[in-house]
């Protein structure tokens, strides 16, 4: 059973079919975040600011969830993202903001086949397929 989400400020959304509820996030998620930048372990990304700000039946794919990941950063924080950076050239600093809503677009995944040298994938919209590269294949 899932959670239920209760939020003013909910949004519903459709992923390759997959419907789901975001909720934004709360301000000890974004502290407890804060606390960990450091890391660049995507799992406990997933884990502080995803997987409990949706409500799903389905199982996501990476893809899904960083798109997820955006939304929900334009639901919690706003549109913008204010981005600071050292040029490599000058080693001055600098700094920009992005407009998220217009850089970031997500395609909806077509009927497609993918070939490999040993392999061929059938996708269909609703395609959740893990290929562990790590094992040896046989063929």
């Amino acid at each position: 059973m899932l959670p239920k989400i209760n939020s003013l400020r909910s949004k519903t959304i459709t992923l390759n079919g997959k419907k789901m509820i975001l909720k934004p996030w709360t301000n000890i998620q974004l502290t407890t975040y804060e606390e960990n930048m450091d890391s660049k372990d995507y799992n406990l990304i997933f884990e502080l600011l995803i997987k409990d700000n949706i409500e799903t039946k389905y199982t996501l794919t990476l893809i899904e969830r960083r798109y997820c990941l955006y939304e929900l950063y334009m639901l919690s924080k706003g549109n913008l993202l204010d981005i600071q950076f050292t040029c490599a050239s000058c080693k001055n600093p600098s700094q920009t903001t992005l407009d998220i809503s217009k850089i970031v677009n997500y395609k909806e995944l077509k009927e497609r086949t993918i070939k490999t040298k040993h392999f061929v994938m059938n996708l269909k919209s609703n395609s959740s397929y893990c290929i562990d590269l790590d094992k040896d294949i046989n063929i």
